[in-house]
């Protein structure tokens, strides 16, 4: 599998809607703390539950849908053509980080391996999975 994280990237981007109407704030607080927006739906990510790149591709699609929902906050529409690549792959890195040292997800030695290669091919960034978050 490739794991650059621009060519991870853009085939993620291949399955999500190209552009979104999130004018519909659902389960709104009044001061935005917590919201559902209308349309947006993590269910991409679950396509790959028991697959051999789950954690890479779970992973970023989460990173895509939180990068999207906290755009939902601020704006009306979102065009993922728009989305800065920089903001989707702190997220992802983020994300990919804390899992990797969570006791609570089950993960296989080829899941840690995995994400090891991820940040091994992707270190010209300053990368690490050792590197504090």
């Amino acid at each position: 599998m490739r794991l650059n994280f621009d060519s991870l990237l853009i085939q993620a981007l291949k399955e999500w809607p190209h552009k979104f109407d999130l004018s519909v704030l659902q389960y709104a607080n009044p001061d935005l703390s917590r919201y559902t927006a209308k349309g947006l739906s993590d269910a991409i990510e679950d396509r790959y539950i028991g697959t051999e790149t789950e954690v890479i591709t779970r992973t970023l699609h989460g990173a895509i849908y939180s990068v999207v929902h906290t755009a939902a906050k601020t704006v009306v529409q979102v065009e993922l053509s728009s989305l800065r690549s920089e903001a989707g792959r702190l997220v992802f890195e983020q994300y990919l980080k804390k899992s990797a040292v969570s006791t609570t997800l089950n993960w296989r030695s080829e899941d840690y391996k995995l994400a090891e290669d991820y940040f091994a091919q992707n270190s010209s960034q300053g990368n690490s999975l050792d590197s504090s978050s």
